[in-house]
Protein backbone atom coordinates (compact mmCIF):
# COMPACT_ATOMS: atom_id res chain seq x y z
CA UNK A 1 0.00 0.00 0.00
CA UNK A 2 1.29 3.51 -0.79
CA UNK A 3 1.21 6.06 1.99
CA UNK A 4 1.78 9.76 1.20
CA UNK A 5 3.67 11.59 3.87
CA UNK A 6 4.17 15.13 5.15
CA UNK A 7 6.80 17.74 4.10
CA UNK A 8 10.39 17.04 5.05
CA UNK A 9 12.11 19.27 7.60
CA UNK A 10 15.81 18.88 6.93
CA UNK A 11 18.99 20.44 5.61
CA UNK A 12 18.68 18.66 2.29
CA UNK A 13 18.57 22.03 0.55
CA UNK A 14 22.37 22.23 0.90
CA UNK A 15 23.53 21.80 -2.70
CA UNK A 16 26.08 19.01 -2.39
CA UNK A 17 24.06 17.07 0.17
CA UNK A 18 21.03 17.26 -2.07
CA UNK A 19 22.90 15.28 -4.71
CA UNK A 20 22.81 12.17 -2.55
CA UNK A 21 19.44 10.60 -3.44
CA UNK A 22 19.93 6.84 -3.58
CA UNK A 23 18.52 4.65 -6.30
CA UNK A 24 15.61 2.38 -5.53
CA UNK A 25 16.31 -1.30 -6.22
CA UNK A 26 14.18 -1.28 -9.34
CA UNK A 27 15.89 1.85 -10.67
CA UNK A 28 19.31 0.41 -9.93
CA UNK A 29 18.52 -2.79 -11.81
CA UNK A 30 17.15 -0.83 -14.74
CA UNK A 31 20.20 1.40 -14.81
CA UNK A 32 22.62 -1.51 -14.65
CA UNK A 33 20.70 -3.23 -17.43
CA UNK A 34 20.91 -0.12 -19.62
CA UNK A 35 24.65 0.19 -19.02
CA UNK A 36 25.12 -3.46 -19.90
CA UNK A 37 23.19 -2.95 -23.11
CA UNK A 38 25.61 -0.14 -23.95
CA UNK A 39 28.55 -2.53 -23.72
CA UNK A 40 29.43 -1.69 -20.12
CA UNK A 41 28.31 -4.81 -18.26
CA UNK A 42 30.59 -7.24 -16.48
CA UNK A 43 32.76 -8.79 -19.15
CA UNK A 44 32.53 -5.60 -21.25
CA UNK A 45 35.14 -2.91 -21.82
CA UNK A 46 34.70 -0.17 -19.22
CA UNK A 47 36.41 2.34 -21.48
CA UNK A 48 33.38 2.05 -23.77
CA UNK A 49 30.91 2.99 -21.03
CA UNK A 50 29.05 6.30 -21.30
CA UNK A 51 30.29 9.20 -19.20
CA UNK A 52 33.53 9.58 -17.28
CA UNK A 53 32.25 10.30 -13.78
CA UNK A 54 32.82 13.53 -11.89
CA UNK A 55 36.17 14.92 -10.84
CA UNK A 56 35.68 14.50 -7.11
CA UNK A 57 35.68 11.52 -4.77
CA UNK A 58 33.21 9.44 -2.80
CA UNK A 59 33.81 6.98 0.03
CA UNK A 60 31.51 4.71 1.99
CA UNK A 61 32.58 2.54 4.91
CA UNK A 62 33.61 2.74 8.55
CA UNK A 63 35.93 5.30 10.15
CA UNK A 64 39.37 3.78 10.79
CA UNK A 65 41.18 6.80 12.21
CA UNK A 66 41.40 10.54 12.69
CA UNK A 67 43.64 13.34 11.53
CA UNK A 68 41.18 14.46 9.95
CA UNK A 69 38.77 11.56 9.09
CA UNK A 70 40.33 8.38 7.71
CA UNK A 71 38.19 5.98 5.69
CA UNK A 72 39.20 3.29 3.18
CA UNK A 73 42.81 4.48 3.13
CA UNK A 74 41.95 8.13 2.43
CA UNK A 75 42.46 10.95 4.91
CA UNK A 76 39.67 13.46 4.39
CA UNK A 77 40.12 16.97 5.75
CA UNK A 78 36.78 17.53 7.48
CA UNK A 79 37.43 21.07 8.74
CA UNK A 80 34.92 22.66 6.33
CA UNK A 81 32.62 19.68 5.72
CA UNK A 82 28.90 19.65 6.41
CA UNK A 83 28.35 16.74 8.82
CA UNK A 84 24.82 15.33 9.03
CA UNK A 85 23.08 12.14 10.11
CA UNK A 86 20.73 9.86 8.19
CA UNK A 87 17.82 12.18 9.00
CA UNK A 88 19.71 15.18 7.53
CA UNK A 89 20.16 16.70 11.00
CA UNK A 90 23.39 18.64 11.51
CA UNK A 91 26.19 17.12 13.60
CA UNK A 92 29.55 18.33 14.85
CA UNK A 93 32.74 16.86 13.40
CA UNK A 94 33.51 15.84 16.99
CA UNK A 95 30.46 13.58 16.92
CA UNK A 96 32.37 11.28 14.55
CA UNK A 97 33.74 8.16 16.27
CA UNK A 98 35.84 5.15 15.34
CA UNK A 99 33.86 2.44 13.57
CA UNK A 100 30.95 4.70 12.60
CA UNK A 101 29.66 4.01 9.11
CA UNK A 102 29.75 7.13 6.96
CA UNK A 103 29.44 8.39 3.39
CA UNK A 104 31.87 11.09 2.30
CA UNK A 105 31.73 13.37 -0.72
CA UNK A 106 34.87 15.35 -1.44
CA UNK A 107 37.42 16.71 -3.86
CA UNK A 108 39.99 14.85 -5.90
CA UNK A 109 42.28 12.47 -4.04
CA UNK A 110 46.01 13.20 -3.95
CA UNK A 111 48.01 9.99 -3.99
CA UNK A 112 50.23 9.11 -1.02
CA UNK A 113 53.89 10.02 -1.45
CA UNK A 114 55.15 6.86 0.27
CA UNK A 115 54.24 3.19 -0.03
CA UNK A 116 51.47 2.34 2.41
CA UNK A 117 50.65 6.00 3.01
CA UNK A 118 47.22 7.57 2.93
CA UNK A 119 45.69 9.39 0.01
CA UNK A 120 44.36 12.84 0.86
CA UNK A 121 41.26 14.80 -0.08
CA UNK A 122 39.05 17.58 1.27
CA UNK A 123 35.57 16.52 2.36
CA UNK A 124 32.63 18.72 1.44
CA UNK A 125 29.98 16.52 3.08
CA UNK A 126 29.96 13.66 5.57
CA UNK A 127 26.83 11.67 6.30
CA UNK A 128 26.66 9.34 9.32
CA UNK A 129 24.52 6.31 8.42
CA UNK A 130 23.32 2.92 9.65
CA UNK A 131 22.84 3.72 13.33
CA UNK A 132 21.13 1.65 16.01
CA UNK A 133 20.51 2.80 19.56
CA UNK A 134 18.63 1.00 22.29
CA UNK A 135 18.64 -2.06 24.54
CA UNK A 136 20.41 -5.24 23.44
CA UNK A 137 20.01 -8.86 24.56
CA UNK A 138 20.01 -12.56 23.69
CA UNK A 139 23.80 -12.53 23.50
CA UNK A 140 25.27 -15.82 22.32
CA UNK A 141 28.90 -15.78 21.25
CA UNK A 142 29.16 -13.08 18.58
CA UNK A 143 25.39 -12.82 18.05
CA UNK A 144 22.83 -10.60 19.77
CA UNK A 145 19.46 -8.99 19.16
CA UNK A 146 18.53 -5.32 19.21
CA UNK A 147 15.11 -3.78 18.57
CA UNK A 148 13.88 -6.99 16.99
CA UNK A 149 16.88 -7.34 14.68
CA UNK A 150 19.48 -10.13 14.52
CA UNK A 151 22.96 -8.68 14.82
CA UNK A 152 26.53 -9.86 15.20
CA UNK A 153 30.05 -8.62 15.81
CA UNK A 154 33.16 -9.81 13.98
CA UNK A 155 36.91 -9.36 14.07
CA UNK A 156 36.60 -5.81 12.77
CA UNK A 157 34.06 -4.48 15.29
CA UNK A 158 35.29 -1.51 17.35
CA UNK A 159 34.14 -1.63 20.98
CA UNK A 160 33.88 1.33 23.33
CA UNK A 161 32.86 1.03 26.95
CA UNK A 162 33.40 -2.74 26.83
CA UNK A 163 36.08 -5.05 25.51
CA UNK A 164 33.64 -7.46 23.82
CA UNK A 165 30.02 -8.62 23.93
CA UNK A 166 30.53 -10.71 27.05
CA UNK A 167 31.98 -7.69 28.85
CA UNK A 168 29.04 -5.55 27.66
CA UNK A 169 26.61 -8.07 29.16
CA UNK A 170 28.47 -7.98 32.48
CA UNK A 171 27.95 -4.19 32.55
CA UNK A 172 24.27 -4.10 31.60
CA UNK A 173 23.19 -3.31 35.14
CA UNK A 174 25.68 -0.44 35.43
CA UNK A 175 27.34 1.38 32.53
CA UNK A 176 25.99 -0.58 29.55
CA UNK A 177 22.19 -0.95 29.70
CA UNK A 178 21.99 0.40 26.14
CA UNK A 179 24.24 0.34 23.09
CA UNK A 180 24.93 2.53 20.08
CA UNK A 181 25.73 0.32 17.12
CA UNK A 182 26.75 1.03 13.54
CA UNK A 183 27.15 -1.54 10.80
CA UNK A 184 26.21 -3.15 7.51
CA UNK A 185 22.99 -4.87 6.53
CA UNK A 186 23.06 -8.28 4.87
CA UNK A 187 19.83 -8.69 2.90
CA UNK A 188 20.65 -12.34 2.23
CA UNK A 189 20.19 -13.59 5.79
CA UNK A 190 18.53 -10.40 7.13
CA UNK A 191 21.24 -9.75 9.71
CA UNK A 192 23.43 -6.78 10.59
CA UNK A 193 27.20 -6.85 11.13
CA UNK A 194 28.42 -4.26 13.62
CA UNK A 195 31.40 -2.07 12.79
CA UNK A 196 31.02 -0.19 16.12
CA UNK A 197 29.47 -1.23 19.43
CA UNK A 198 29.52 1.48 22.12
CA UNK A 199 27.97 1.19 25.56
CA UNK A 200 25.49 3.89 26.58
CA UNK A 201 24.04 4.49 30.02
CA UNK A 202 20.89 6.31 28.85
CA UNK A 203 18.55 6.44 25.87
CA UNK A 204 15.34 8.48 25.70
CA UNK A 205 14.82 7.58 22.04
CA UNK A 206 15.70 4.40 20.15
CA UNK A 207 16.99 4.29 16.58
CA UNK A 208 17.33 1.67 13.86
CA UNK A 209 17.34 1.19 10.09
CA UNK A 210 16.18 -1.59 7.82
CA UNK A 211 13.76 -2.70 5.08
CA UNK A 212 10.02 -2.31 5.70
CA UNK A 213 7.29 -4.84 5.00
CA UNK A 214 3.54 -5.22 5.62
CA UNK A 215 2.98 -1.46 5.23
CA UNK A 216 -0.47 -0.10 6.00
CA UNK A 217 -1.83 3.23 7.26
CA UNK A 218 -0.75 2.71 10.88
CA UNK A 219 1.88 -0.04 11.08
CA UNK A 220 4.72 -1.76 9.26
CA UNK A 221 7.44 -4.24 10.14
CA UNK A 222 11.21 -4.24 10.09
CA UNK A 223 11.77 -7.98 10.42
CA UNK A 224 10.47 -8.98 13.88
CA UNK A 225 9.80 -5.38 14.99
CA UNK A 226 6.25 -4.00 14.65
CA UNK A 227 6.37 -0.23 14.16
CA UNK A 228 3.28 1.85 14.94
CA UNK A 229 3.15 5.27 13.27
CA UNK A 230 0.97 8.13 12.07
CA UNK A 231 1.38 10.60 9.21
CA UNK A 232 2.82 13.35 11.41
CA UNK A 233 6.15 11.50 11.76
CA UNK A 234 6.67 10.87 8.05
CA UNK A 235 8.63 12.93 5.54
CA UNK A 236 7.15 13.97 2.20
CA UNK A 237 7.82 10.66 0.51
CA UNK A 238 5.95 7.47 -0.34
CA UNK A 239 6.38 4.48 1.96
CA UNK A 240 6.31 1.09 0.23
CA UNK A 241 7.20 -2.47 1.11
CA UNK A 242 10.93 -2.95 0.51
CA UNK A 243 11.93 0.66 1.24
CA UNK A 244 15.04 1.03 3.38
CA UNK A 245 14.12 3.40 6.20
CA UNK A 246 15.59 4.98 9.31
CA UNK A 247 13.24 4.98 12.31
CA UNK A 248 13.27 6.69 15.68
CA UNK A 249 11.15 5.06 18.37
CA UNK A 250 9.81 6.45 21.63
CA UNK A 251 11.74 4.61 24.35
CA UNK A 252 8.70 4.62 26.61
CA UNK A 253 6.54 2.92 23.99
CA UNK A 254 8.94 0.08 23.23
CA UNK A 255 8.01 -3.47 24.24
CA UNK A 256 11.00 -5.77 23.88
CA UNK A 257 8.96 -8.96 24.37
CA UNK A 258 6.79 -8.40 21.27
CA UNK A 259 8.88 -6.45 20.02
CA UNK A 260 6.98 -3.27 19.09
CA UNK A 261 7.18 0.49 19.45
CA UNK A 262 5.77 3.87 18.37
CA UNK A 263 7.73 5.80 15.76
CA UNK A 264 8.56 9.45 16.42
CA UNK A 265 10.29 9.96 13.07
CA UNK A 266 10.66 7.97 9.85
CA UNK A 267 13.01 8.79 6.99
CA UNK A 268 12.89 6.87 3.71
CA UNK A 269 16.27 6.45 2.07
CA UNK A 270 16.41 7.22 -1.65
CA UNK A 271 19.86 8.69 -2.11
CA UNK A 272 22.08 8.25 -5.13
CA UNK A 273 25.84 8.67 -4.87
CA UNK A 274 27.29 11.53 -6.96
CA UNK A 275 29.32 10.92 -10.10
CA UNK A 276 33.01 10.88 -9.17
CA UNK A 277 36.31 9.95 -10.77
CA UNK A 278 37.35 8.05 -7.64
CA UNK A 279 35.15 6.06 -5.29
CA UNK A 280 35.98 3.55 -2.57
CA UNK A 281 33.28 1.63 -0.74
CA UNK A 282 33.53 -1.01 1.95
CA UNK A 283 30.72 -3.30 3.04
CA UNK A 284 28.75 -6.46 2.40
CA UNK A 285 27.70 -7.70 -1.03
CA UNK A 286 23.92 -7.80 -1.53
CA UNK A 287 21.64 -8.38 -4.51
CA UNK A 288 24.22 -10.32 -6.51
CA UNK A 289 23.18 -11.36 -10.02
CA UNK A 290 25.12 -13.25 -12.66
CA UNK A 291 24.18 -13.89 -16.24
CA UNK A 292 26.44 -15.06 -19.08
CA UNK A 293 29.52 -14.13 -17.08
CA UNK A 294 28.16 -10.72 -16.10
CA UNK A 295 28.24 -10.02 -12.35
CA UNK A 296 26.47 -7.11 -10.67
CA UNK A 297 25.77 -6.48 -6.99
CA UNK A 298 25.38 -3.69 -4.43
CA UNK A 299 27.55 -2.56 -1.52
CA UNK A 300 25.89 -0.29 1.06
CA UNK A 301 23.03 0.22 -1.40
CA UNK A 302 25.36 1.40 -4.17
CA UNK A 303 25.09 -0.63 -7.43
CA UNK A 304 28.45 -2.11 -8.47
CA UNK A 305 29.28 -3.22 -11.98
CA UNK A 306 32.11 -5.71 -12.60
CA UNK A 307 33.86 -5.38 -15.97
CA UNK A 308 36.51 -7.37 -17.82
CA UNK A 309 39.11 -4.82 -16.72
CA UNK A 310 38.17 -5.12 -13.04
CA UNK A 311 41.18 -6.30 -11.07
CA UNK A 312 40.40 -8.97 -8.46
CA UNK A 313 43.04 -8.84 -5.72
CA UNK A 314 44.87 -11.68 -3.92
CA UNK A 315 43.56 -14.51 -6.07
CA UNK A 316 39.92 -13.49 -5.65
CA UNK A 317 37.56 -14.86 -8.31
CA UNK A 318 34.02 -14.00 -9.37
CA UNK A 319 32.61 -17.11 -7.69
CA UNK A 320 33.74 -15.73 -4.31
CA UNK A 321 31.77 -12.53 -4.79
CA UNK A 322 28.63 -13.79 -3.08
CA UNK A 323 25.94 -12.12 -0.95
CA UNK A 324 27.16 -11.42 2.56
CA UNK A 325 30.85 -11.33 1.65
CA UNK A 326 32.68 -8.24 2.89
CA UNK A 327 34.65 -6.40 0.21
CA UNK A 328 36.33 -3.13 -0.59
CA UNK A 329 35.60 -1.85 -4.08
CA UNK A 330 37.46 0.96 -5.86
CA UNK A 331 36.42 2.61 -9.09
CA UNK A 332 34.45 5.54 -10.45
CA UNK A 333 30.75 6.38 -10.24
CA UNK A 334 28.77 7.08 -13.41
CA UNK A 335 25.02 7.72 -13.22
CA UNK A 336 24.88 6.28 -9.71
CA UNK A 337 26.69 3.03 -10.55
CA UNK A 338 30.17 2.18 -9.26
CA UNK A 339 32.25 0.87 -12.18
CA UNK A 340 34.73 -1.34 -10.35
CA UNK A 341 38.44 -1.03 -11.15
CA UNK A 342 39.57 -3.14 -8.20
CA UNK A 343 37.88 -5.45 -5.70
CA UNK A 344 39.50 -6.78 -2.56
CA UNK A 345 38.11 -9.39 -0.18
CA UNK A 346 38.18 -8.55 3.54
CA UNK A 347 38.51 -11.71 5.63
CA UNK A 348 38.77 -12.07 9.41
CA UNK A 349 42.53 -11.56 9.39
CA UNK A 350 42.15 -8.31 7.45
CA UNK A 351 39.39 -7.10 9.77
CA UNK A 352 41.38 -8.01 12.88
CA UNK A 353 44.40 -6.13 11.54
CA UNK A 354 42.24 -3.09 10.82
CA UNK A 355 40.70 -3.15 14.29
CA UNK A 356 44.15 -3.33 15.89
CA UNK A 357 45.71 -0.70 13.62
CA UNK A 358 43.56 2.38 13.84
CA UNK A 359 45.46 5.41 12.56
CA UNK A 360 45.74 8.84 14.15
CA UNK A 361 47.63 11.97 13.12
CA UNK A 362 48.24 14.88 15.45
CA UNK A 363 50.47 16.99 17.67
CA UNK A 364 52.40 15.69 20.66
CA UNK A 365 52.12 17.24 24.11
CA UNK A 366 52.87 16.07 27.66
CA UNK A 367 55.60 13.74 26.35
CA UNK A 368 57.28 11.55 28.95
CA UNK A 369 60.09 9.00 28.66
CA UNK A 370 60.49 5.83 30.65
CA UNK A 371 62.99 3.04 30.18
CA UNK A 372 62.32 1.44 26.78
CA UNK A 373 59.36 3.60 25.87
CA UNK A 374 57.13 6.43 27.00
CA UNK A 375 53.80 8.20 26.72
CA UNK A 376 52.35 11.39 25.31
CA UNK A 377 49.08 13.16 24.53
CA UNK A 378 48.08 13.25 20.87
CA UNK A 379 45.70 15.99 19.68
CA UNK A 380 44.26 15.58 16.19
CA UNK A 381 43.25 18.41 13.87
CA UNK A 382 39.63 17.89 14.89
CA UNK A 383 40.48 18.45 18.55
CA UNK A 384 40.25 14.80 19.59
CA UNK A 385 42.64 13.96 22.42
CA UNK A 386 44.20 10.55 23.04
CA UNK A 387 46.61 9.26 25.66
CA UNK A 388 49.29 7.26 23.85
CA UNK A 389 51.68 4.72 25.37
CA UNK A 390 54.47 3.06 23.40
CA UNK A 391 57.62 0.97 23.54
CA UNK A 392 60.67 1.90 21.49
CA UNK A 393 60.16 -1.05 19.14
CA UNK A 394 57.03 0.73 17.87
CA UNK A 395 59.14 3.62 16.50
CA UNK A 396 59.57 3.48 12.73
CA UNK A 397 63.06 3.39 11.25
CA UNK A 398 63.04 7.08 10.34
CA UNK A 399 62.03 8.37 13.77
CA UNK A 400 63.97 8.41 17.03
CA UNK A 401 62.82 8.60 20.63
CA UNK A 402 64.11 12.19 20.78
CA UNK A 403 61.55 13.14 18.11
CA UNK A 404 58.71 12.08 20.39
CA UNK A 405 58.70 15.56 21.86
CA UNK A 406 56.17 18.31 22.46
CA UNK A 407 55.04 20.18 19.34
CA UNK A 408 56.08 17.49 16.85
CA UNK A 409 53.49 16.00 14.54
CA UNK A 410 53.33 12.22 14.20
CA UNK A 411 51.27 9.36 12.81
CA UNK A 412 50.25 6.67 15.30
CA UNK A 413 48.85 3.24 14.49
CA UNK A 414 47.52 1.26 17.39
CA UNK A 415 44.69 -0.26 19.37
CA UNK A 416 42.19 1.99 21.12
CA UNK A 417 41.24 0.82 24.60
CA UNK A 418 37.63 0.39 25.73
CA UNK A 419 37.64 3.90 27.23
CA UNK A 420 37.88 5.32 23.70
CA UNK A 421 40.62 7.73 24.76
CA UNK A 422 43.75 5.58 25.22
CA UNK A 423 45.93 4.18 22.43
CA UNK A 424 48.46 1.37 22.76
CA UNK A 425 50.79 2.26 19.89
CA UNK A 426 51.97 -0.44 17.50
CA UNK A 427 53.73 1.95 15.13
CA UNK A 428 54.77 5.62 15.32
CA UNK A 429 56.13 7.56 12.35
CA UNK A 430 56.65 11.12 11.23
CA UNK A 431 53.79 12.60 9.24
CA UNK A 432 54.97 11.97 5.70
CA UNK A 433 52.69 9.92 3.50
Amino acid sequence: MNTKIAPIQSVIAKPHLGRWPRLSTSCAIALISSLTACGGGGGGDQSAQPGTGGTGSYASGSISGFGSVIINGIRYDDSSADVIDDDDDSLSRNDLKLGMTIEVEGGAVTAASTTGGLGRAVASAIRVVNEFKGPFGNVSGNDFTMLGQNMKVDAGTIFEGATDLADAVSKQLSTCPFAEVYGYYNAGDQTYTATRFACDDSATEYRLFGPVSNVNDTTFRIHALLVNYNSTVLDDQTLNDGNMVRVRLSAGSYNDASPAGMATRITVRNRQAPDTSKAEVEGLITGRTESSGTVNFSVNGLPVQVGSSTQLEDGLNLAQLQNGVRVEVEGRIVDGVLLAREIELEDDDDLRTQAENQEFVGLISAAQRVSGGGSFTLTTSGGRVYNVTYVDSALDDDITSSQISNGNRVEVKGTVDADGASISALEIDTEDD
